[in-house]
C-alpha cells in the first residue's frame, strides 16, 4: 500500500494572493483519507474546506472499530458523517459569528480502509476513479462523479438535503490497483461537460505515476494551465495493488519450493558420498619379497584412514583453539571412531603379525647367510691383495742396484 498526494494553489488564487481552497487529510495509519474543495462563491470556503477534511478525519480515524464501514447500512453511515459535517459547520458559525452553514460550504470525499472493505464517501463535485486490477493496460474507471444541479450548483457537504444525497460506496480493495480521489480542479481536463465520458488513457499515465515528485511533475506539465482562472488542484492517489501477480520464475514461493527440491537432491546425494571408496590398488615394491592378504590390508586401510582422520580433526580443533563443548565433542568422536577402527583392526593385525613376524625371520637370516658370505670373500680378497703386494715388493728390490 502506497498514497501520493497533491495538494496545488491555482493561478487565479495565487494571481490574487488568496489562500488554496482545497483541503487534503491522511491519518497516520495511512486508513482514512479526506479530499475537500471549499465552494467558490461561499465567503469562508476554504475554511470549511480545512475543517471538514481535518477534523471529520480525525473523528472517523479515531473510531474504535471501522468495521462499521462495513456492517452498517448507507442510511446509518450517512447519518453518522453528516452529523460530523454538521458538527463542524455549526462550531465554525459560532466563531465567524455567522448563523449560516453555507457560508462554509465546501465538498467532501473519503475514502476508509477496514479490514476487507474500502468505504468511499462522496459529496459534491470532484471525482473518483479507479484503476482495475485487471491485465489490461488501461483499465480506469469512474467509480463516483461530480454531484452537481442541472444549474450548476454545487450540492455540498452542508446542504439541507445532504443527508439523502451523500454517496455511500464499498469497494472490494482485490478488485483495484488503485484508487484516486479528486477535486474538481484535478479531475475536469478529463470530464466533458455532461460527464458521460472521461479521458481514460491520459488518467492511465496519472496511475502510473509512482511518488509525490512524479505526480506533481504531471499536474504541473498537464493541468496548470496560462489561463488566470485555473483552479486549485489536489489528487491523492491510493495505491492497493499496484504490482504484476509474480510469475512462476520470479514468484518467491516458487523459488522456495525448487530449494527445498534441491536440498532433497543434495541430501541423497550427500548421504551417497559418505559411503567411503574402495582403496586403489597401488603396486608395492616389497610386495614380492613380503606377499600378504590384500582383502585385509584394504580393510586394514580403510581403518586406519578413519582413526587418523578422526585424529586429524581432533587436533586440527585443539590447534584453532576451539573451547567448551565444541572441543570436548570432537575430541568424544575423534576417541570413539579410533575405538571402534582398533576393535575392527585387533582381529587383522593379530593374523598379519603372525605371517610378518615369519617373513621378518626368513630376512633376517637371509641377511646372516648375506653377511656371512660377504666376509668371507673380503677375507680372501684382502689375502690376494697381501700376496700381490709382496710379490710387487720383491721385484722391486730386486731391481734395485
Amino acid at each position: 500500500m502506497k498514497i501520493l498526494s497533491v495538494n496545488n494553489t491555482g493561478r487565479s488564487h495565487t494571481y490574487d494572493n488568496k489562500p488554496c481552497d482545497d483541503a487534503v487529510y491522511i491519518s497516520e495509519q495511512k486508513d482514512v483519507i479526506c479530499v475537500c474543495d471549499g465552494v467558490s462563491n461561499a465567503p469562508f470556503g476554504g475554511i470549511g474546506a480545512h475543517h471538514l477534511a481535518f477534523r471529520v478525519g480525525e473523528r472517523i480515524s479515531k473510531l474504535r472499530d471501522k468495521h462499521f464501514f462495513e456492517t452498517e447500512s448507507a442510511e446509518r453511515i450517512r447519518i453518522c458523517i453528516c452529523e460530523m459535517i454538521n458538527d463542524v459547520l455549526n462550531e465554525l458559525c459560532n466563531k465567524y459569528n455567522t448563523g449560516n452553514k453555507e457560508d462554509f460550504a465546501s465538498t467532501f470525499l473519503a475514502l476508509i480502509k477496514t479490514d476487507n472493505h474500502i468505504c468511499i464517501l462522496h459529496a459534491g463535485d470532484g471525482a473518483v476513479f479507479g484503476n482495475a486490477n485487471t491485465s489490461q493496460e488501461i483499465g480506469v474507471t469512474l467509480i463516483s462523479g461530480p454531484d452537481n444541479s442541472p444549474d450548476g450548483r454545487v450540492y455540498s457537504a452542508g446542504y439541507p438535503d445532504q443527508r439523502s444525497r451523500m454517496r455511500v460506496l464499498r469497494l472490494n480493495p482485490s478488485d483495484y490497483k488503485a484508487i484516486m480521489l479528486c477535486t474538481d480542479g484535478f479531475s475536469d481536463p478529463y470530464l466533458d461537460f455532461s460527464y458521460q465520458s472521461f479521458d481514460t488513457v491520459q488518467l492511465a499515465e496519472a496511475f502510473k505515476l509512482n511518488d509525490n515528485d512524479a505526480l506533481q511533475h504531471y499536474v504541473s506539465n498537464y493541468h496548470i494551465r496560462q489561463a488566470n482562472v485555473s483552479d486549485d488542484i489536489s489528487c491523492v492517489i491510493y495505491k492497493i495493488n499496484d504490482n504484476k501477480a509474480p510469475t512462476p520464475s520470479t514468484c518467491k514461493y516458487s523459488d522456495v519450493g525448487n530449494n527445498a527440491v534441491k536440498s532433497k537432491d543434495s541430501s541423497a546425494l550427500k548421504t551417497e558420498d559418505k559411503k567411503v571408496p574402495e582403496p586403489k590398488k597401488e603396486s608395492d615394491s616389497h610386495s614380492s619379497s613380503i606377499p600378504i592378504n590384500k582383502s585385509k590390508a584394504g580393510k586394514l586401510t580403510v581403518n586406519i584412514s578413519k582413526a587418523v582422520i578422526a585424529i586429524i580433526i581432533a587436533v586440527a580443533a585443539l590447534a584453532a583453539g576451539i573451547t567448551g563443548t565444541a572441543i570436548a565433542g570432537e575430541k568424544i568422536k575423534a576417541l570413539s571412531a579410533v575405538n571402534q577402527a582398533q576393535e575392527e583392526e585387533i582381529s587383522a593385525i593379530s593374523e598379519i603379525c603372525k605371517d610378518l613376524s615369519a617373513r621378518l625371520s626368513k630376512l633376517e637370516e637371509n641377511d646372516k647367510e648375506s653377511t656371512d658370505s660377504g666376509k668371507s670373500s673380503s677375507k680372501d680378497d684382502t689375502d690376494n691383495k697381501s700376496s700381490s703386494n709382496t710379490d710387487d715388493d720383491s721385484e722391486g728390490i730386486e731391481n734395485t742396484p
